[in-house]
């Protein structure tokens, strides 16, 4: 199979590049017992260990010694699917006085890896759960792009491949009004996932070190973020899609993907509240858009073109 050099980009409704500024906590994995991480140790045949990378390309740790990864030792097995979580809060974080219990606010999560897959079969992927694990949503649900449009052996979206070094990944998860109100959510969970199909490649899987989270609240972060609505019309669109924003927009910027996570058009320099394209060779199908104003995420949506 093919290799190739994969960076991870992580932005969406729930998962947003941004600049914020906090005050990270980060699990470098030098203490085995840490409370917010969970190896799924149900599963005999679960891969993930926390410990000393004693291989040919997972040799050394971010911060030494200790990292997690899908064994220590060995190469991945064939069929595997191996799970660990990370839990950034629950309901007794939110009993102590935690600031999602009363405000809403956002978790800013930074994660450094490598992967060692055969490319577009073996692999991992990344979901969250806001009920204590008993429903489990992908990112690429609100965010298709961010695997960079790749695929694993069953179909499923993912970050496959050989980093040549260590990669990261930027999850900017907002809980505020908009998108969760507060109230309803009594835990935030992050599951990593690795597969493996039943073809053995020898390879060495996936390795994660210094995880980092910080808190803050909505307020002050992305008041336009919360405030800005974008709306595509008409639904479904034939031969143009027009675009109506509450804010006005200054040397805006629009990409619009497809549903495979691929940039299809990058529209600069808008400016407004309305703007049109015309004379588009779209195909049938669903289409994904962000909208950055002065360079920070402003909204994003999807619309169907027939």
């Amino acid at each position: 199979m093919k290799k190739f050099i994969l960076s991870l980009l992580c932005f969406s409704l729930v998962s947003i590049v941004a600049d914020a500024q906090f005050n990270p906590e980060v699990i470098d994995f030098e203490s085995v017992t840490n409370s917010l991480i969970h190896i799924d140790t149900a599963n005999h045949a679960n891969l993930w260990q926390i410990g000393h990378p004693q291989k040919t390309i997972f040799d050394t740790a971010l911060s030494a010694p200790n990292v997690i990864v899908t064994d220590t030792i060995h190469p991945y097995p064939i069929n595997t699917n191996s799970s660990f979580q990370f839990t950034i809060y629950d309901s007794a974080f939110l009993l102590s006085g935690g600031w999602v219990s009363m405000y809403g606010g956002y978790v800013d999560v930074y994660i450094h890896y490598k992967m060692d897959s055969d490319s577009l079969r073996d692999g991992g992927y990344i979901e969250y759960s806001l009920d204590t694990g008993r429903t489990w949503n992908d990112f690429y649900l609100w965010s298709p792009w961010i695997y960079n449009n790749s695929t694993l052996y069953n179909g499923h979206h993912g970050i496959t491949g050989h980093t040549s070094g260590w990669n990261d990944c930027h999850i900017y998860i907002l809980l505020c009004d908009l998108y969760y109100p507060p109230q309803t959510s009594n835990s935030l969970d992050i599951r990593f996932t690795f597969i493996s199909d039943s073809i053995n490649t020898n390879k060495e899987g996936w390795m994660i070190d210094n995880l980092s989270y910080g808190f803050g609240p909505c307020e002050g972060i992305h008041e336009a973020s919360k405030a800005n609505t974008v709306t595509a019309y008409p639904v479904p669109a034939s031969t143009s899609i027009g675009f109506q924003s509450d804010e006005v927009m200054k040397n805006a910027t629009l990409i619009i993907y497809d549903d495979k996570g691929q940039k299809v058009k990058t529209i600069e320099n808008i400016n407004g509240t309305q703007w049109n394209l015309t004379n588009q060779n779209f195909s049938s199908g669903i289409y994904f858009y962000q909208l950055f104003n002065a360079h920070r995420w402003s909204a994003s949506g999807k619309f169907i073109f027939q």
